[in-house]
């Protein structure tokens, strides 16, 4: 799944892709190939979503400030296409200072792109809270896309299980 979220992320407009992961050589070794610069987070399985977002932050201090926005999705994400990167990139592009994020089965949240002025928050994001919070925190500055396709994610290994059957 990694993989394929980072294949279909360099074909949309992002302009670069940065992986956190943890120090798992199997993984590094699926992505050897491909460009990406890996961001290595050795805690990454004792903290939750807010350490590997500060990792990523941490990582990219010295080129943030040339950038308009950071977008962030999980690898978990199975049916999340390129054309929707693409649609919610644009909607960055037209909406530069607005918070733009998926929107799907009655929510909202990632893959979603903060703008440069919410990089301190961030920085300074609580270990254990992921992007949501700050979405929720900042919902006046929110402009959604549907992306029903990020409502499916896998986070156990019998969801795994019912792709790989929805696959065959």
């Amino acid at each position: 799944l990694l993989a394929w979220t980072v294949k279909e992320l360099i074909k949309s407009p992002v302009s670069q892709v940065h992986v956190v992961i943890n120090e798992n050589n199997h993984i590094k070794e699926c992505l050897k190939s491909l460009p990406v610069n890996v961001i290595t987070h050795k805690e990454i399985q004792n903290q939750g979503m807010g350490s590997s977002i500060k990792k990523a932050m941490h990582a990219l201090e010295k080129r943030t400030s040339a950038l308009s926005g950071l977008l962030f999705t999980p690898c978990d994400l199975p049916f999340v296409t390129h054309s929707d990167y693409t649609r919610i990139c644009t909607a960055h592009h037209s909406q530069t200072t607005r918070i733009i994020a998926a929107s799907f089965a009655q929510t909202h949240g990632i893959p979603c792109i903060f703008p440069h002025r919410f990089f301190d928050d961030l920085r300074n994001i609580d270990n254990t809270r992921g992007a949501k919070h700050l979405i929720k925190r900042y919902f006046p500055s929110l402009t959604t896309v549907k992306v029903p396709s990020a409502a499916l994610d896998i986070d156990h290994p019998q969801d795994l299980r019912m792709l790989s059957k929805f696959m065959d």
